[in-house]
């Protein structure tokens, strides 16, 4: 069996790990609500059952499942809680991505350094300025709805980065845009999340002020040709 095919028959499991939590979610629906983010029940079991990494590559403990498994995952999901459905489409992916995109070093930091036990949320718009010092950016900004951020480990956030004051250019009219991975104790936490039958997501307004971020954990938006991407490939 190739490696492409046992991720795909894996990757039908991803919908019936969803649906497995069915009487935990409804029965701390009402509390998530409360706390404004997950309780630690929902999380813990995301963990147990397999769900919170699934949508990630293989490398970060996930079965890349195809994209149509991935709605009938958000699907069952939002059917169970509406907070407990948009963590699935705003902070699964956000671990996705920054598992696919961060180059060797950052993702060894960042998940293989962990056992690939990390959460990630936050907000890829570009709302911070990162200013392009010896080995990273000087990044400050603010950012709202970081879906996700109550319970993550790590918080991405989206920035134009700028060289000597000016923005870098992809195109005519395309600035570059990056995204950056910050460990949460790098996070002020603005609050700003009330937003009725949501309030469980834990998304959160954030900023940071000139903190420094290693370009190893920085990945481009749109322009990924020299990066990393850590998805099984077929043999």
């Amino acid at each position: 069996m190739t490696a492409t095919s046992e991720t795909t028959e894996a990757s039908g499991q991803v919908v019936a790990l969803a649906r497995g939590m069915r009487e935990l979610v409804l029965a701390e629906a009402a509390e998530s609500e409360r706390q404004r983010t997950l309780t630690p029940a929902i999380v813990d079991e995301m963990w147990a059952s397999g769900l919170m990494s699934a949508m990630s590559p293989v490398a970060a403990g996930g079965v890349e499942p195809s994209f149509a498994e991935m709605i009938e995952t958000w699907i069952e999901m939002a059917w169970q809680d509406g907070s407990f459905g948009w963590i699935g489409i705003a902070n699964l992916p956000s671990r996705f991505a920054a598992a696919s995109y961060l180059p060797d070093e950052g993702f060894a930091e960042v998940f293989s350094a962990h056992d690939n036990r990390v959460t990630m949320g936050g907000q890829f718009f570009p709302n911070g300025q990162g200013i392009a010092v010896d080995g990273g950016y000087r990044l400050s900004g603010s950012w709202s709805f970081g879906s996700g951020i109550g319970h993550s480990e790590y918080v991405a956030a989206g920035f134009f980065p700028l060289d000597n004051g000016e923005m870098r250019w992809i195109s005519e009219g395309l600035p570059e845009m990056q995204v950056a991975v910050l460990q949460r104790d790098q996070i002020s936490f603005n609050d700003g999340w009330h937003v009725q039958g949501l309030k469980g997501t834990g998304s959160y307004d954030y900023s940071v002020t000139d903190v420094f971020v290693p370009q190893s954990r920085t990945f481009e938006l749109f322009t990924h040709g020299t990066q990393p991407i850590h998805i099984q490939k077929e043999k």
